[in-house]
């Protein structure tokens, strides 16, 4: 979403500018104006306006004579919006789409820790794994996700000098960490999958293996050992 006049620092919206510096804006004032070309203040002061209207019901229409907008130096009130609602539906199907896959590895791994371990032990897997469930993704995925949505916020509201709440996300960071991050821990579960049917396999074909017995002698061995057993049986004179 663009800013006029507004320069990204450091995560941080810096929206002091010399077209608004005569109006004494404050830092946590947040009652957004849309601009032409979807252009956003976070209130009329930032914009510069010194003019408001209003219809007969007391609402206000459009904020005036603002120093920051070119043109006819208009605002409306209210934000401009993301400009692509229209890509929720899609998103909203891949999302589910993409939760009811995932669905179908939980019975697969189930039965994996249940053929990794001996009869006597599984009971004590089953629990093992959950508390893992618990412990290393239930407890601190939610502190993680959250820590990764807050580093992307540019614009905080600030109640008793601390963070109460953002009202603007760099949007193309959040989405790169959110989607990177969920990438991240779906390549190490795959990854893992892949160690474990390995191993899982290697042991079965082993176990294969001293079930068939050791592999039949070439002819040629087989006779080579009779002559050699004729010859102790019956040896020279």
């Amino acid at each position: 979403k663009p800013f006029l006049f507004c320069t990204l620092f450091a995560r941080t919206l810096d929206v002091r500018r010399s077209c608004n510096q005569g109006c004494s804006c404050g830092d946590q004032v947040y009652n957004p104006v849309c601009a032409p070309h979807d252009i956003e203040f976070i209130s009329p002061c930032h914009a510069g306006c010194q003019n408001v209207d209003f219809n007969t019901q007391g609402k206000v229409m459009v904020y005036s004579n603002c120093s920051c907008v070119p043109g006819r130096g208009e605002v409306r009130p209210g934000t401009c919006g993301t400009g692509c609602s229209h890509l929720l539906p899609p998103f909203m199907f891949f999302l589910t789409l993409t939760g009811f896959v995932a669905t179908f590895c939980q019975t697969p791994s189930f039965m994996l820790v249940l053929r990794s371990v001996k009869p006597e032990d599984k009971s004590l897997a089953i629990g093992i794994q959950f508390m893992l469930f618990r412990v290393l993704a239930w407890l601190p995925g939610p502190m993680l996700y959250g820590s990764t949505i807050d580093s992307t916020c540019i614009k905080w509201v600030n109640k008793c000098e601390r963070k109460a709440a953002c009202r603007y996300y760099n949007l193309d960071l959040f989405r790169a960490r959110y989607i990177g991050l969920q990438m991240l821990f779906q390549s190490a579960s795959f990854l893992l999958f892949l160690m474990s049917y390995y191993f899982l396999r290697r042991d079965s074909l082993r176990q294969e293996r001293r079930a068939r017995g050791p592999p039949p002698l070439p002819k040629d061995r087989v006779e080579l050992l009779d002559e050699a057993f004729k010859t102790k049986a019956h040896p020279k004179v």
